[in-house]
C-alpha cells in the first residue's frame, strides 16, 4: 500500500472514532438531559417518552401510544391513569367517531414541558442558524439515518433481552473484570 493511501486510510480511521465518540457524547448528553427533565416533572422516562410521543403526533388511542411506545396495554393503561392523575394527559372522546376515546397532553404539560424545553429549542434556532443551508441538509441526512441504523437494530437487541430473560441463570457471564477505554462497542 502507498504512503498516500496508508494516510488516507489512518485520516479516515481517525475520522469515523472520532465520529462514534461524538454520537455517543451526544446520546449521553441527551440521555442526561432527559433524566433531568423528567426528575423536574415528578415522571419516569417511560412517561416522558409518551409526552414526546403525544407531542409529536397529537392525540392518540391508548392502543395506538402503547404501540408507538413499545409498551404492554396493562402499561399504557397503568401509566396513562398516573399521569392523568398527575394532571399530565387527560382522556378526551375523538370528535370524529365519538366511540373512541384518545389519550392527550393537558395545558399543565404544555406549560411545564415549555419551562424545561422551550428555552433549549430557542437556543437551538440560534445555534443552528450558524450552519449553512447545506450542512443542515448534511446534518439532516445524518440523523435520519443514524435513527433507522439505530432502529434496525431495535428487534435484535430486544430479542436478546428476551433470551437473557428465559436463562434461569440470567444473562450469559463472562469474567467480570475491567476493560480499556473504547472497548465496548457501544
Amino acid at each position: 500500500m502507498s504512503r498516500a493511501r496508508e494516510d488516507r486510510k489512518e485520516e479516515r480511521d481517525r475520522l469515523l472514532s472520532e465520529v462514534r465518540i461524538a454520537v455517543r457524547s451526544f446520546t449521553s448528553a441527551e440521555a442526561a438531559l432527559d433524566d433531568a427533565a423528567v426528575d423536574a416533572l415528578g415522571i419516569n422516562r417511560s412517561d416522558g417518552r409518551c409526552l414526546e410521543i403525544l407531542d409529536q403526533s397529537g392525540p392518540l388511542t391508548a392502543g395506538e401510544l402503547a404501540r408507538r411506545a413499545d409498551l404492554s396495554t396493562a402499561a399504557i393503561t397503568a401509566l396513562v391513569d398516573r399521569m392523568e392523575r398527575a394532571g399530565y394527559l387527560t382522556r378526551v372522546r375523538d370528535t370524529v367517531d365519538r366511540r373512541r376515546v384518545l389519550i392527550a397532553g393537558t395545558q399543565r404539560a404544555e406549560h411545564e414541558c415549555a419551562a424545561i424545553w422551550g428555552p433549549i429549542k430557542d437556543e437551538g434556532v440560534g445555534f443552528l442558524n450558524g450552519f449553512s443551508d447545506d450542512e443542515l441538509r448534511l446534518v439532516t441526512r445524518f440523523m435520519d439515518g443514524a435513527r433507522e441504523f439505530l432502529l434496525g437494530h431495535l428487534d435484535r437487541i430486544t430479542a436478546l433481552a428476551l433470551i437473557a430473560d428465559e436463562d434461569a441463570g440470567g444473562p450469559p457471564t463472562a469474567a467480570i473484570s475491567p476493560v480499556e477505554p473504547g472497548r465496548i462497542p457501544a
